[in-house]
């Protein structure tokens, strides 16, 4: 295989550099895969067509829609961008579902928390990052390699960030 053929293994499909795609794609062997993003629009395509309440839709994205995206968008290289793509079709039901001048609500509000008015619907980079963090966290606390291999990966990020302390205890915002 070359670097930039794509394969498949447990589910995620890359090529030799690491590189994955949320779009369909052509893989080694001539076939054609379709990837996550393709799903993910004909799921949403289907939920928007049927006549269903907006909290009948909540649920079906809780429970198809975000468990479909969370395999690949926690265990493959997926970018803040293509979370984002993924993001506007699940918004997309939302939108859809919600009533009268209420769908063109703006997004912080569709994802502002319940007590201050907002709809409290989850943002998939935050599903996908607690996901990433509780599996780190599992790693760090086991007593076999993958608690080594965790290590590494943060010694590899302090060398990326170039810093001399643990990167994930910066302050993010000053609030």
């Amino acid at each position: 295989l070359g670097e930039k053929e794509y394969w498949r293994h447990l589910g995620n499909i890359q090529n030799s550099v690491g590189d994955t795609t949320i779009n369909t794609i052509t893989m080694h062997d001539g076939s054609v895969q379709e990837n996550i993003s393709d799903k993910v629009k004909k799921n949403v395509n289907a939920l928007v067509s049927r006549k269903i309440s907006y909290k009948a839709a909540s649920v079906a994205v809780s429970t198809v829609i975000i468990p479909q995206i969370m395999y690949p968008a926690t265990y493959n290289n997926m970018t803040q961008e293509e979370i984002n793509k993924l993001q506007v079709h699940v918004r997309k039901i939302f939108r859809t579902k919600m009533k009268g001048y209420v769908s063109k609500m703006p997004n912080d509000i569709i994802h502002g928390h319940k007590d201050l008015g907002g709809l409290h619907a989850d943002m998939l980079e935050d599903l996908i990052n607690a996901h990433r963090l509780k599996i780190l966290e599992k790693f760090l606390k086991s007593n076999n390699m993958t608690h080594h291999i965790a290590l590494g990966a943060i010694y590899r990020l302090l060398q990326y960030a170039k810093t001399g302390h643990n990167p994930m205890q910066n302050p993010v915002t000053e609030h």
